[in-house]
Formats: structure tokens, C-alpha cells, sequence
């Protein structure tokens, strides 16, 4: 294998690595974004929400909160889809590059034609 092809799947291996760890960072994200829009709509009507934005605290509804969670959720999943498309590719150019890094022996039928 040349060095250029090691040092190609390196690199590879490296841009893989760095968007599996961010799709799973998103994947995490969504959960706990389900996990506290479960909760709020769990809690008994009329109860005290209070959000921060920044260093200010404000009462807000329910209602507001899991609206504004649900498209918080839905914009992170389409990074999510964009980072699944990424990664998808990524492996499969990897794959490519490993295969033609390494040469295939001829077989002994190859060489009788």
C-alpha cells in the first residue's frame, strides 16, 4: 500500500470518527429533547413553567415549551440526516480506497490465459 493511499484512509478514518461522535452527540440531544417534552406534558395543568434565555428567567406554558422543543427537535434532526448521509458516504469511500490499496494476487487460472 503507498503511503499516499495509508495517509488517504488516515484521514478517512479520522473524518469518520469525528461525524460518528457528532451524530451520536445528536442522537443523544433528540432523546433527552423526547425525555423533557414527556415530562412537561406529564405535569398537571396550570403549573409553573419557568425558561432561561441566557442570565434571564422567565414564566412561560407548557404549551410553549413543548412547541418550541418539538422544533428545536425536528431542526436537530435534520442535522441527524445530513450526518447519517455523511457517514454513510464516508464508509463507503473508505471502503473503496481500502479495496484498491491492496493487490489482488493472481490466481493460477488467470495466468494459464
Amino acid at each position: 500500500m503507498s503511503s499516499d493511499k495509508a495517509t488517504q484512509i488516515a484521514r478517512l478514518q479520522e473524518q469518520l470518527k469525528v461525524v460518528v461522535a457528532e451524530r451520536q452527540r445528536i442522537e443523544l440531544e433528540i432523546k433527552e429533547t423526547e425525555r423533557v417534552v414527556n415530562e412537561v406534558k406529564s405535569l398537571a395543568e396550570g403549573t409553573e413553567i419557568y425558561r432561561s434565555t441566557g442570565p434571564v428567567l422567565y414564566k412561560t406554558t407548557g404549551q410553549d415549551v413543548v412547541s418550541s422543543l418539538e422544533k428545536y427537535k425536528a431542526d436537530i434532526s435534520e442535522r441527524l440526516a445530513l450526518y447519517q448521509s455523511q457517514e454513510s458516504a464516508l464508509r463507503a469511500e473508505l471502503e473503496r480506497v481500502r479495496k484498491a490499496s491492496f493487490v489482488q494476487p493472481k490466481l493460477e487460472s488467470d495466468e494459464e490465459s
